[in-house]
């Protein structure tokens, strides 16, 4: 948490939406397993 609060917001922003795609894929992966 710390780490993000340091870094500038233009690269938080595109950090947060590479973040979510990534987040989003393991989520699709993960209920691919479990199923």
């Amino acid at each position: 948490m710390t780490e993000k609060k340091k870094k500038p917001r233009l690269k938080r922003k595109k950090e947060n939406k590479i973040d979510r795609m990534v987040r989003g894929k393991r989520r699709l992966e993960s209920k691919r397993i479990s199923q």
